[in-house]
């Protein structure tokens, strides 16, 4: 059974290194999470990857390494999005709170796509991007590419 997974970024060398699941839901936690991500690995919906991100508009979760067994396994990093997003949204004049499943997504692919190739500030950065870079994950995705609703 093949299923689509909203984001797919593959590292420049094109092996599949980050998927992004996309849901809209509101004040989540760290426990709706993991229990979600177990969810799809026990229906066989994601593969294995270094890295698998789930996105909502208010949190991100963001798991390394963490292999393919269904059991819950907490995210090794839960990021603030709203600096990332604000830009994006303000330009589009979407809120956080109103924001469509597809808006979201499309917003969450304009952000990675600037992390693809823009080259990160010198110096001290916030929290939330020191999260990405401690992850290795903004290394892993340089040079890459991102691809919507790839079946996996």
């Amino acid at each position: 059974m093949n299923y689509e997974v909203d984001l797919v970024i593959y590292d420049s060398t094109g092996h599949k290194v980050l998927l992004v699941e996309v849901k809209q839901k509101l004040h989540t936690k760290q426990d709706w999470a993991a229990k979600m991500r177990r969810n799809l690995l026990a229906h066989n919906f994601i593969p294995n990857t270094p890295f698998f991100l789930l996105a909502c508009p208010d949190r991100f979760y963001l798991w390394k390494d963490a292999g393919s067994e269904p059991t819950i396994v907490e995210p090794d990093y839960v990021i603030d999005p709203s600096s990332f997003l604000r830009p994006f949204l303000k330009n589009a004049d979407i809120s956080s709170e109103k924001i469509s499943h597809f808006s979201l997504e499309i917003t969450i692919s304009s952000w990675l796509n600037k992390l693809l190739y823009m080259p990160l500030p010198k110096g001290d950065v916030d929290d939330e991007t020191q999260k990405l870079i401690d992850s290795g994950l903004i290394d892993a995705i340089k040079g890459g590419r991102v691809e919507y609703e790839v079946a996996v």
